[in-house]
């Protein structure tokens, strides 16, 4: 095994600790930022999936797929971070 599968390893533990975090901690918001919360969760888990699959592959763009998956996560990360701006925009 490599330095750079190990890394990805590491990573694949980080992600899936801040889905669990962001998941158990749902339970403390109101409805907004419980369903974002689910939302992040799911993304981060997924993103966790990723770096699992790129410690077996050597690289993020291939499987070609692993690239769409990693950039929809991307995305999903930016549109709650905007949501989230959003609802405590409302809340204050």
């Amino acid at each position: 095994m490599n330095i750079a599968s190990i890394f990805n390893y590491c990573e694949a533990v980080l992600w899936f600790t801040i889905a669990l975090t962001a998941f158990l901690r749902r339970k403390n918001a109101n409805v907004k930022l419980t369903k974002l919360a689910i939302l992040v969760s799911i993304s981060f888990f997924f993103f966790g999936i990723s770096d699992l699959i790129e410690a077996n592959t050597g690289a993020w763009w291939r499987p070609w797929w692993l690239l769409v998956l990693k950039a929809l996560c991307i995305l999903s990360f930016v549109t709650c971070w905007y949501k989230y701006k959003q609802i405590n925009k409302e809340n204050n």
